[in-house]
This record gives C-alpha cells, sequence and structure tokens, in this order.
C-alpha cells in the first residue's frame, strides 16, 4: 500500500459515501480538510525528530482514522469503510518505522478502542 494508493482509496469512499462528511464518532468528524491533516500526520509524522517521537506521531496520526472509518462502516453497513479501514491499518503496520514495533502498538490502541 503505497501512500497515493491509500489517499485514493480515501477519497473514492468520501466521493461514494457522502454522508461520512458529517458522521461523528466520540465527537470527531473528519471533513476534508481535517482528514487530509491527519493523514498527512499518520504518512509523514509532524515535527518530530526523534526517531520514537516520530513513530509515535504517526501512530497517533492512523489510529483515529482507523477508528473511524471502521465505526463508520460497521453502524451504517458500509464494508468500503471497513476495507478503508483496514488499508490504513496496513499501511500504518508496514510502513511506520521506528525503535519499537509500530504494528503491536497499533494493534493494542485499537484493541483498547474497541476494534477488533
Amino acid at each position: 500500500m503505497t501512500s497515493a494508493r491509500l489517499k485514493l482509496a480515501i477519497e473514492r469512499l468520501y466521493q461514494h459515501e457522502p454522508t461520512i462528511r458529517t458522521f461523528v464518532v466520540q465527537d470527531v468528524e473528519y471533513t476534508r480538510k481535517t482528514r487530509n491533516k491527519v493523514l498527512s500526520v499518520c504518512q509523514h509524522g509532524g515535527l518530530e525528530t526523534d526517531a520514537s517521537a516520530l513513530e509515535t506521531a504517526k501512530i497517533a496520526g492512523c489510529a483515529p482514522l482507523i477508528f473511524f472509518f471502521y465505526k463508520y462502516g460497521r453502524q451504517k453497513s458500509v464494508p468500503e469503510s471497513i476495507d478503508v479501514a483496514r488499508e490504513v491499518y496496513w499501511y500504518a503496520a508496514t510502513k511506520i518505522h521506528g525503535p519499537f514495533d509500530a504494528h503491536k502498538a497499533l494493534t493494542a490502541l485499537l484493541v483498547s478502542w474497541g476494534v477488533p
């Protein structure tokens, strides 16, 4: 999964499911603008210079997107959204590298939020 492919999958979901633009879960709503900001952190991190802080920032960007797309898919019966949640998950699990296991940290965080 590349960054470009991930962005395209998310963009397609927003085109196919216009109600996602107003969906709110845990007081979070992702407009195109906010979604793109969070996705950028997921993919690139922020201003962190330390490897572990950068890895943590990326996970902190990806996890809420996964949660949001998963919850939307479940609550609105939209398999495409669950697929996008999986794509964000696998992107994060395979593309985020740092001093600890991003896959393990992301999985633990998501499970604690009720995402299987």
